[in-house]
């Protein structure tokens, strides 16, 4: 058995990002076989199913080859190459969620009654309410006793 000749990958391209080319290439070929494994399952059952019944079992079909498909390997090959192509988007958005932490609901000119926070007016009728409540949850105890 006589190997395939290979070329190491240079360090210096591994740290390079995918180009999106690439894996919306990925991202196509695993959709092609999916809907080709899709067809050849519904093709396997034609001689004992209905039309009807394939057509009801369509979504648990295409489910269960997904699961299948994109599992272990594929799965990480998939995601890895989506997470590279992302990740300088990601970086972005992660710091502009963090800039959005800091903002208050105050500042952003939310009525005070629909905050959930030390500011809404409804923390201290609830509080009063539970005051209320414990009171007379209390006296009733001590009436009875």
């Amino acid at each position: 058995h006589k190997s395939l000749p290979h070329k190491p990958i240079q360090s210096s391209r591994l740290s390079e990002k995918p180009s999106s080319r690439a894996t919306e290439q990925i991202l196509g070929d695993v959709k092609i076989f999916i809907n080709v494994m899709f067809h050849l399952v519904k093709f396997f059952y034609e001689p004992v199913l209905n039309k009807d019944e394939i057509d009801l079992m369509t979504e648990d079909i295409l489910e269960s080859i997904t699961n299948i498909i994109l599992s272990n390997d594929v799965y990480k090959i998939v995601f890895s190459f989506i997470r590279l192509e992302f990740t300088e988007l990601e970086g972005i958005l992660r710091e502009q969620l963090n800039e959005y932490k800091r903002i208050t609901p105050e500042e952003c000119k939310i009525n005070q009654y629909f905050r959930l926070d030390r500011t809404s007016p409804l923390l201290q009728v609830y509080s009063n309410a539970v005051i209320s409540e414990s009171q007379r949850f209390i006296s009733e105890q001590m009436s009875i006793n």
